[in-house]
C-alpha cells in the first residue's frame, strides 16, 4: 500500500498521546509550563508540512520548500516506479481537465454514427474519474477501465470503437485490427505518469466478454 494512505491512523494515536501527556502533567509543578511547549511543538510543525500537504503554495516552487525543509519530507514513491518531486497527494489534483478537453476534442471528430458506440478506456483510474468527473460537460461518454474496482464495472460498450488514454503502447491496443494516435497530453508534475497517449481504436479481433478479462489490473 502507498505510505500516504496510513495517515489516517495518526488521528487516534495524537488523541491517546493528549490523554496521556494530560495524564502526566494535571497536579504537577511544570503542568504550566510543559503543555503550551507542547503545543507550541505541534503548531510549528503543522505549519511546516502543511504547504506539503495542502495546496498553499503555487506547486512550482515546492521543490525549493522542500528542500528546506526535508528533514520533515519523505518522497513517495508512486506505483512502484520512480520518486516524484511533487508531492504526489497534489501533484495528482493537476491538470485533469485540460486532460479532458482533448480527449473530447479527438471525440468530437469521430463521425456521428461512432460517437453513437464509442466508448473510452483508460489503463488506470486517474484518467477515468477524471473523464467521469469533467466529462458530462463535453458530452462525453463514461470511462471503462480494467484499473483497480473500475474493473468490476464491466467493459461497457461494444468496443467497436474505442478510444484508448494510456501512458504508453498500451495492450489494449493488440485486439483492435486498427489503432491511431490522435493525440497525447503532457503533465510535467505526474510523474511518472506525465504523459498520456490518445488513440482511437475500430475493428475488435475479440468480444468484449473475451477482452475483459485480460484487462484486469489489481495494482
Amino acid at each position: 500500500a502507498r505510505n500516504w494512505m496510513l495517515a489516517e491512523l495518526f488521528m487516534p494515536l495524537i488523541a491517546a498521546g493528549a490523554v496521556g501527556v494530560e495524564e502526566l502533567t494535571v497536579g504537577r509543578s511544570w503542568e504550566k509550563i510543559l503543555k503550551p511547549s507542547l503545543i507550541a511543538v505541534m503548531l510549528t510543525g503543522g505549519l511546516l508540512v502543511a504547504p506539503i500537504s495542502l495546496p498553499l503554495l503555487p506547486i512550482e516552487t515546492l521543490p525549493a520548500y522542500i528542500h528546506k525543509f526535508d528533514f520533515l519530507y519523505n518522497s513517495s514513491k508512486e506505483f512502484n516506479i520512480s520518486e516524484s518531486e511533487y508531492p504526489i497527494n497534489l501533484a495528482l489534483r493537476i491538470g485533469w481537465e485540460e486532460m479532458v478537453s482533448k480527449v473530447a476534442q479527438v471525440y468530437n471528430q469521430l463521425p456521428p454514427e461512432e460517437r453513437e458506440v464509442a466508448g473510452i478506456y483508460t489503463n488506470w483510474y486517474g484518467p477515468a474519474s477524471a473523464i467521469d468527473y469533467y466529462g458530462p460537460q463535453y458530452g462525453l461518454p463514461h470511462a471503462v477501465s480494467g484499473h483497480l474496482t473500475y474493473y468490476l464495472w464491466g467493459p461497457g460498450y461494444s468496443w467497436e470503437v474505442m478510444i484508448l488514454l494510456t501512458n504508453n503502447i498500451s495492450p489494449a491496443t493488440l485486439f483492435f485490427q486498427k489503432c491511431e494516435l490522435k493525440g497525447r497530453v503532457f503533465n510535467p508534475y505526474t510523474i511518472p505518469v506525465n504523459q498520456l497517449n490518445i488513440y482511437i481504436c475500430r475493428k475488435p479481433i475479440l468480444s468484449p466478454e473475451e477482452i475483459w478479462p485480460q484487462m484486469e489490473m489489481y495494482q
